[in-house]
């Protein structure tokens, strides 16, 4: 009887074997079969990703290293909402005057999403790096109470590309592909923001372009 109870342990255990081992020959078989498509969805999420971080924000040191005489003139912007106040001025023109401690704000009954800001450089210049100073930037309290710009496209001529800024009253960098581009208008669309403490108010403080 005993050998009879060895005999059926051991017939028990080589059909584990075998079922495992069956198993694990038609995982691989299911992996070789859809193989090509798994690597094509690899590869299409890799290039969507790529895709996102075509304009890439630079930390803060890289920053330092853009010269004023780099600095190409911003001669006229406009957005497509302000928000209107009888004591402070929160216009467009906020963004171009060289002063990171006034600042514009959207007047959307939102965050301002979809909202445009547009600038005109005068004639077409190479444009290499766009610096944004994001949010109310006059104090770190201001800073922290509105909106901030989380995610952004950029339109520059046909090409639109997506940039996430980070949460931070350091100027940000965005740089341009390759050699930059050639362009006499740049377009920022708000897509997604950081959200304020105390208002629903999204602000930028300043924008810059270097070549």
């Amino acid at each position: 009887m005993a050998n009879y109870r060895e005999a059926g342990k051991i017939v028990s255990r080589s059909n584990r074997n075998r079922r495992a081992i069956f198993l694990c020959i038609i995982i691989v078989a299911i992996v070789f079969i859809f193989r090509q498509e798994i690597i094509d969805r690899v590869h299409d999420y890799s290039n969507k990703q790529r895709e996102k971080e075509a304009m890439l924000v630079a930390r803060l040191d890289n920053y330092a290293k853009l010269q004023d005489n780099n600095n190409i003139t911003i001669v006229s912007i406009t957005a497509d909402s302000t928000l209107t106040s009888a004591n402070l001025d929160y216009g467009v023109g906020k963004l171009i005057d060289n002063d990171i401690e006034t600042c514009w704000q959207e007047g959307t009954d939102d965050y301002g999403k979809d909202c445009a800001i547009e600038w005109k450089l005068g004639s077409s210049q190479a444009v290499k790096y766009i610096a944004i100073y994001n949010g109310n930037q006059i104090s770190e309290e201001k800073f922290w109470a509105n909106n901030r710009v989380k995610e952004a496209e950029i339109l520059i001529g046909d090409n639109r590309s997506s940039v996430i800024l980070i949460d931070s009253m350091d100027p940000q960098i965005i740089r341009l592909e390759g050699e930059g581009a050639n362009t006499d208008s740049i377009k920022i669309i708000i897509k997604s923001v950081y959200e304020g403490e105390t208002w629903n108010d999204t602000c930028i403080s300043e924008i810059k372009c270097y070549k």
